[in-house]
């Protein structure tokens, strides 16, 4: 429902501004994204950990809730302000094509960033205290607020104003949630407390800063691509909108890897090697074949997809080229996503923080190589390519003595399979027409059943023994 909702609100947003706007417009929401993971010190994390930890301690509970909100109100009192007095300056340098609205757009992103992590903790907050229904309403607002914005601007809609009623309405919504919190914590009534509160402050602080900034790290693997192209608003939105379907495909695979990071972290206190082994295989393989086919099959068919969402031809035909170079990081991509909750979990270690630093140095240095003989569109999705390959490929390597042998995942007929959809929906999307299209699908949903019933692949096996015990 939240990834529809977001698909809709860009569709909105991309019929009332043109390309260059909407190309401002993402990599602004991109920025304050990112920016939240950063400014919200892992407060999120700490906060479900130290929640979960207490139940039954009331007054423990609301101590941690209460450290939360006053970073929260912490975080405005620094942000808002310093993004007003050097508005101008931010807009120059966020945002050089945005013009005279680069400074309005400049303190619209902050306003977003501190709005999106308000309602992170609100979130966060609700599901502490196992309240679904309402963190489930305020992930639809974070997601429908760039719809509500659009229907209210209309035609009047530019990226700045856009911008600020998207982070008006969050702010608005979180503010009234986030005292609601205050009301019910004041409400309970609780045991005394043992610890002092700069204690448990330290500790909260000390468990949720360097998670935060490893989640700062991963935001910022997917918004220096963009960034960098930030003197070209068309392309910028061209690639953001193409790198919007590998979300969607992490969203698909999510419940699986989420599922199988969580029986990881259970089983890794009884030391149970085998059902460790066969979690993380749940997890890669689930990435590894899921990608693969998402990719051969969204490939020749990219025009017509995001023609379908968009309804804009310009966007589509833009969005399109940017796929072609997006498709071949989504393999790495999705296994990296996959895989590095297991990786936090198994090993104390931060290690997915190497791969990210040197990734992103191998990105912005071979960006700044290849833009002497390439386009700078081209030249940021190779950059993007190097990032997420290392990423992938080192994910593999922590991993490798659960992954072997290479028997066990059948690559060859999972590639033969990709293949056959892929060149078959090739010649579907040329040729077109109903008939092609239906040939290519029954031609792809037969290999794909040939792949399940002959291939003999251990991780397909698995994977159904598993989806049956269920």
């Amino acid at each position: 429902m939240v990834s529809l909702l977001s698909l809709w609100a860009v569709r909105l947003a991309g019929g009332a501004i043109p390309a260059a706007a909407l190309g401002l417009l993402l990599i602004a929401r991109r920025t304050a994204s990112t920016g939240s993971l950063a400014a919200g010190l892992g407060m999120p994390t700490a906060l479900e950990r130290y929640v979960a930890m207490n139940q039954g301690r009331v007054a423990q509970q609301r101590r941690y809730v209460l450290f939360s909100l006053a970073g929260i109100v912490l975080l405005a009192a620094v942000v808002l302000p310093t993004a007003a007095l050097l508005r101008e300056p931010l807009g120059g340098w966020l945002y050089p094509a945005a013009g005279a609205d680069a400074g309005a757009l400049a303190f619209g992103t902050a306003c977003l960033l501190w709005a999106t992590a308000a309602n992170t903790i609100a979130t966060s907050v609700f599901l502490s205290f196992r309240m679904v229904l309402l963190a489930n309403l305020m992930r639809l607002v974070a997601a429908g607020a760039l719809a509500a914005a659009v229907l209210y601007q209309g035609d009047a809609a530019t990226a700045a104003s856009l911008v600020r009623w998207e982070s008006l309405g969050l702010a608005l919504v979180s503010t009234v949630s986030m005292v609601t919190i205050i009301g019910k914590c004041r409400a309970i009534g609780g045991e005394a407390l043992s610890t002092p509160w700069k204690a448990d402050l330290r500790e909260f602080v000390a468990f949720g800063l360097p998670r935060g900034a490893v989640s700062f790290l991963n935001g910022l693997a997917l918004l220096v691509g963009p960034w960098l192209l930030r003197r070209q608003p068309e392309d910028v939105g061209y690639l953001l909108l193409a790198l919007t379907w590998v979300r969607v495909l992490q969203l698909a695979i999510g419940p699986l890897t989420r599922m199988s990071s969580v029986i990881t972290a259970n089983l890794m206190g009884r030391q149970d090697s085998e059902a460790i082994t066969l979690g993380t295989r749940l997890s890669f393989g689930a990435a590894l074949y899921a990608s693969a086919l998402a990719t051969a099959a969204l490939v020749p068919w990219r025009h017509e997809i995001l023609l379908l969402w968009l309804g804009n031809a310009e966007l589509a035909a833009g969005a399109a080229d940017a796929f072609l170079v997006v498709a071949w990081l989504m393999v790495p991509l999705t296994i990296y996503e996959a895989t590095k909750g297991i990786v936090n979990v198994r090993w104390m270690r931060p290690l997915n923080v190497y791969p990210l630093a040197l990734g992103l140095g191998v990105q912005v240095g071979l960006y700044s190589l290849l833009t002497l003989w390439m386009t700078p569109l081209l030249a940021a999705g190779i950059s993007m390519l190097a990032l997420f390959w290392i990423l992938g490929l080192c994910s593999i390597y922590w991993l490798r003595d659960d992954l072997r042998p290479l028997a066990y995942w059948r690559a060859g007929p999972l590639l033969t399979v990709s293949l056959v959809t892929g060149i078959l929906g090739w010649w579907a999307a040329n040729v077109g027409g109903a008939l092609p299209a239906a040939v290519w699908a029954v031609a792809s949903l037969g290999a794909l059943a040939a792949l399940v019933r002959w291939a003999r692949s251990g991780f397909l096996g698995d994977l159904l023994s598993f989806g049956l015990a269920r």
